[in-house]
């Protein structure tokens, strides 16, 4: 029986917080925006899920937009930086972080912001902040190994996410199974 094709499936992930994880001082979490190849919607949640936790994040929740071909078929433009970023995480068999969006709380955007948490603000306006990813290019990724391939054994534990999206049925989302 031969090898099933690879698709690529765009994921949002959303982050808790963990030691080590990069995200920016006063950041109570994240949103990242993956493309991720795989086999099936289900493999590509567990690999990104997988590598997110080597790379010690903490994902907390999944939801999965299915192919591009999909997303079409939901009314989703996608643009050309976009298709050229699913094309790499197709032809590397890897998982592309396109975007970056930390969360911050009250506090953590007084601190990102340099305010000083004692001032109330009278007279200023409330801003919410969050920040982007400058280039896709500069995030981590997986190139070709899967969860416990000579990764030192991480991410060998990892659960299968269930997939029961059906195509075209709009967004799914999945809770990363604890190990």
């Amino acid at each position: 029986m031969g090898k099933q094709p690879q698709e690529v499936f765009t994921l949002v992930i959303e982050l808790g917080r963990a030691p080590g994880d990069g995200l920016p001082e006063g950041a109570t979490g994240a949103a990242l925006m993956c493309y991720a190849s795989g086999v099936d919607e289900a493999e590509a949640v567990r690999e990104t899920v997988a590598i997110l936790k080597q790379a010690e994040m903490a994902p907390l929740d999944v939801t999965a937009y299915g192919t591009a071909e999909e997303r079409i078929e939901q009314g989703h433009e996608i643009g050309e930086d976009e298709r050229e970023l699913m094309d790499r995480a197709l032809a590397e068999n890897s998982v592309v972080v396109a975007q970056i969006t930390p969360f911050f709380d009250e506090a953590g955007a007084d601190a990102a912001l340099g305010r000083d948490p004692e001032d109330d603000g009278a007279g200023e306006e409330t801003v919410l902040v969050a920040a982007s990813a400058p280039e896709a290019s500069e995030k981590p990724r997986r190139t070709g190994k899967g969860p416990g391939k000579g990764a030192g054994g991480k991410g060998a534990g990892a659960k299968p996410a269930k997939s029961r999206r059906k195509p075209g049925a709009g967004p799914r989302t999945t809770k990363p199974q604890p190990r």
